[in-house]
């Protein structure tokens, strides 16, 4: 009877131990559930954090590459605005030396077009050469008109003759520059005489239009506006100009003519 307790109490301690030992081996003492789902908590989180470190470095080298990319971008646009401003510039180059080409042209053709006058009419010649008495020598003393200043302009006169008391003459160019019909008397007719110390002294004595080329002497035989014959021989010299009402245009003076009172 004792021999089977002790084997019965033999056999209960190795069973009780084999379930210790395979207790411990299998980590399950109604605590160890908890510790599991903890542990696989810990490395879910674990995995997490690499998983978050792993996307940390991809986004970071994505921005990198990114920035990068922008760089080069920025870089390339960059090179290609330095490019185009290059272009850009010899574009301005070239147009400011074909500007400068027309303007030298245009310049040229300003000049050839030019009016010695100063007055805008084209096509006239110089008082040298138009003037067969000189202009500054002409004394304005009668007529109340002063045409002393008067540039020459477009309008020309030939030919002047003296037949008793009446001036003719030849209208080259007539008075349509100066916006006067041909039946216009919108101009003054002025006359010089050449007294005996030879000056020139005269003035207004008419008006005149492109359709009348003659005039007659009688306001200067009146003493039309304070003309006076005095000191001025007879015969004398006599030459004649148009000028226009402003007083600040002319013809041509032509002459002298004998004329003979």
């Amino acid at each position: 009877m004792t021999a089977e307790r002790s084997a019965a109490s033999f056999f209960t301690s190795l069973l009780a131990g084999a379930l210790l030992a395979f207790s411990a081996g299998c980590g399950f003492d109604g605590e160890d559930d908890e510790w599991v789902v903890g542990g696989s908590g810990s490395s879910q989180s674990d995995g997490s954090a690499a998983q978050s470190q792993s996307t940390d470095r991809n986004q970071s080298s994505q921005n990198q590459s990114g920035t990068a990319a922008n760089a080069n971008q920025t870089a390339a646009k960059t090179d290609t605005g330095n490019g185009g401003n290059a272009a850009g510039g010899n574009g301005t180059g070239n147009g400011g030396t074909t500007g400068g080409t027309n303007g030298q042209s245009n310049a040229g053709t300003g000049t050839d077009d030019s009016d010695p006058s100063g007055t805008g009419d084209s096509g006239t010649p110089s008082a040298d050469s138009a003037d067969s008495v000189p202009f500054s020598a002409l004394k304005w003393r009668f007529g109340h008109f002063g045409g002393s200043r008067a540039k020459l302009s477009s309008p020309q006169l030939a030919n002047l003759r003296c037949s008793g008391n009446t001036l003719s003459y030849k209208w080259v160019t007539g008075l349509s520059g100066w916006g006067l019909s041909n039946g216009e008397a919108g101009a003054i007719a002025a006359a010089f005489v050449q007294k005996e110390d030879g000056s020139w002294v005269g003035g207004k004595f008419d008006w005149v239009s492109t359709s009348r080329s003659s005039r007659g002497l009688e306001n200067v035989l009146s003493g039309y506006e304070g003309w006076t014959l005095s000191g001025v021989p007879n015969p004398c010299q006599i030459c004649f100009v148009v000028v226009d009402v402003s007083g600040r245009r002319r013809s041509n003076v032509i002459g002298p003519a004998t004329w003979s009172r």
